[in-house]
C-alpha cells in the first residue's frame, strides 16, 4: 500500500506525455451531485472550505430530477463507489454542456448501470448542470485547483512508472483526475466505441498539508494499485470462463470482511486480488532492508485476513513471473498460470488456517447501549480475546464515524497474559459516548490480524 504513488510519480517524469493529471470539470460535477443526493462516500468534509461553497452552489438543486434519479439508480441497483467513477470517467464538458462522450456504453463497464441509463443521466445531469452555475464557481477555483495539482505530481513523481510498464509488457497510458469531493480512489477504463481504451485514475483527498492544501504523502501503493487496475481488469475478464469455484468459496467465506471494504462477489476477489498481487511485486521489486521485507509479508498476511484467501497462491505465481521475464513477454502472456495458482488453491484449508491463527474478540466489560454509566475521570472498560495479542499495537476508531461522541483517551493497557485489553477513558454526566476498538488492531505469534469489533455506545447518568 505504501508505494501506491510511485507509479505516478514516474508518469510525470519520465513518461509525462503519457500520462496527464488535472482536476476535471465533468468529475467534480458529478461528485457535487453525489455528494447533494446524500451519498454517503462524497459526503465529508476533509477540504472544508471547498465543500461549503459547493454545497452553498449545489443546495438550491436538492429537488432536481438528476437527485432523484440518482437516489433512484443507488436504491434499485446498488450505484455507489467505482460505479460513479465509471461514469464520471465516460463523460465531458463540451460547448457548455454536461455530455456523455460518443461510442459510451457505461453498462459494458459496470454492471450496476443497464443499457441507456448513462444517456438518460447526462440529459438530467446537464439540466442540472445549466442550473447550477458551476462552470463559473470551477473556473474560480483554479487557483486553488493549481496548489494541489502541485502537490499530486510532487508526490506522483515518485512513482516507478517505467518498472510498472516493464512488469506489465505494455505502456501505460491515461489520465489522473484529482477529485476533490471525494474520499475513494479507483482505476477504470474508459471504453468508447471507435477509440482505444484509456486509463482513467480517480484519486480522491483526505490529508491537508500545513496550509490546508489536499496532499498524497504516503499515497504511492494507492497510485500503484489504481494504475494497475486498466492494466490487469482486461487479463481477468478474459480468463473469468476459466476459473473454478475458488472465487465464489472465496467470497462467501469471507463475506463479512469483503463487505465492509465494499467488495462483493467472487469476479470482485479477482479483480482485486490482481492488482495487490501487482502492488506486493512491486513492494518486492524495490524492497531494500530486511524491514521492507518484514512489513511485505505482512501485507500478504492482511490480504489473506481482508477476503482474498488465495493471495499468498496468486503472489507466489506473479513472483514466478517478475523473476523470469525472458519466457513471458507480457503480463497477459503469463494468465494460463494465474488462473492455474488460483483454481489448484486449497481455499478451504485456506480458511481453516487464517481463522486458527486470529485472535477474536470474545466479549467486553460494558453491554453495548448501557445507560446510566457512571461519569468519571478514569473510566476503565476491558475488551477479552481468545488468544494472546503478540502486537503491541492500538487502534481507536470513531463509532459510526461520530467523532463528536469519542471521549477522552487517558491510558490503554494490555494485561500480562496478553488476553485482555484495559482502555482508561474520561467522561462527563449526562453524555453520549461511542468507541470503537477493532479486530485488526491485534495479532497473533503468527502475524494475522484479528477478527471482530469491540464496540461500546453508553450513556452516562446526569
Amino acid at each position: 500500500m505504501r508505494k501506491l504513488i510511485l507509479a505516478i510519480c514516474i508518469i510525470m517524469g519520465l513518461h509525462a506525455s503519457a500520462v496527464d493529471v488535472a482536476v476535471d470539470e465533468n468529475v467534480e460535477f458529478v461528485s457535487a451531485m453525489c455528494r447533494l443526493a446524500g451519498f454517503e462516500e462524497y459526503v465529508h468534509d476533509v477540504n472544508k472550505a471547498y465543500v461549503k461553497a459547493i454545497d452553498s452552489l449545489m443546495t438550491p438543486l436538492k429537488g432536481h430530477k438528476a437527485v432523484t434519479r440518482l437516489n433512484e439508480l443507488r436504491n434499485a441497483q446498488g450505484l455507489s463507489y467505482d460505479a460513479v467513477a465509471n461514469y464520471a470517467a465516460h463523460t465531458a464538458i463540451s460547448n457548455g454542456h454536461f455530455v456523455l462522450l460518443p461510442g459510451s456504453d457505461v453498462a459494458k463497464c459496470d454492471n450496476r448501470w443497464c443499457k441507456g441509463q448513462d444517456a438518460e443521466m447526462a440529459k438530467l445531469m446537464d439540466d442540472a448542470y445549466q442550473h447550477s452555475g458551476f462552470h463559473k464557481f470551477y473556473v474560480s477555483q483554479q487557483p486553488f485547483y493549481n496548489k494541489v495539482l502541485a502537490n499530486a505530481k510532487s508526490t506522483l513523481a515518485k512513482v516507478d512508472l517505467k518498472w510498472l510498464e516493464s512488469f506489465f509488457g505494455a505502456p501505460i497510458k491515461g489520465h489522473i483526475a484529482v477529485s476533490l469531493l471525494n474520499r475513494g480512489n479507483y482505476g477504470t477504463t474508459r471504453q468508447c466505441a471507435g477509440q482505444p481504451e484509456e486509463s482513467v485514475i480517480i484519486i480522491g483527498c483526505s490529508e491537508l498539508d500545513s496550509v490546508g492544501i489536499p496532499t498524497f504523502h504516503n499515497c504511492e501503493s494507492l497510485l500503484v494499485h489504481e494504475l494497475s487496475h486498466p492494466a490487469c481488469n482486461p487479463i481477468i475478464k478474459k480468463c473469468l470462463p476459466l476459473f473454478n469455484d475458488n472465487p465464489q468459496i472465496a467470497a462467501q467465506l469471507m463475506e463479512h470482511e469483503l463487505k465492509e471494504r465494499n467488495y462483493a462477489g467472487g469476479n470482485t476477489v479477482l479483480y482485486e486480488s490482481m492488482v495487490r498481487g501487482v502492488e506486493t511485486q512491486y513492494a518486492l521489486a524495490h524492497a531494500t532492508t530486511p524491514d521492507d521485507r518484514l512489513m511485505i509479508e505482512s501485507t500478504i498476511k492482511s490480504q489473506v485476513a481482508g477476503g482474498f484467501l488465495f493471495f499468498r497462491e496468486l503472489t507466489n505465481a506473479l513472483t514466478t513471473y517478475r523473476l523470469n521475464r525472458s519466457q513471458y513477454a507480457n503480463l497477459a502472456q503469463f494468465a494460463p498460470q494465474i488462473v492455474k495458482a488460483v483454481n489448484n488453491a486449497d481455499v478451504n484449508q485456506n480458511f481453516s488456517d487464517l481463522r486458527s491463527n486470529q485472535i477474536t474478540i470474545t466479549g467486553t466489560s460494558l453491554p453495548l447501549e448501557a445507560r446510566n454509566v457512571p461519569a468519571s475521570d478514569k473510566f476503565e472498560v476491558k475488551i477479552y480475546l481468545d488468544k494472546p495479542d503478540e502486537n503491541g499495537g492500538f487502534m481507536f476508531n470513531y463509532y459510526n464515524g461520530n467523532e463528536s461522541i469519542a471521549p477522552d483517551l487517558v491510558s490503554v493497557k494490555m494485561d500480562k497474559g496478553h488476553r485482555v485489553l484495559s482502555v482508561v477513558v474520561k467522561t462527563e454526566p449526562g453524555r453520549e459516548y461511542g468507541f470503537v476498538i477493532p479486530g485488526i488492531a491485534f495479532k497473533t505469534k503468527a502475524g494475522y490480524p484479528g477478527i471482530g469489533n469491540a464496540v461500546f455506545h453508553f450513556f452516562t447518568a446526569k
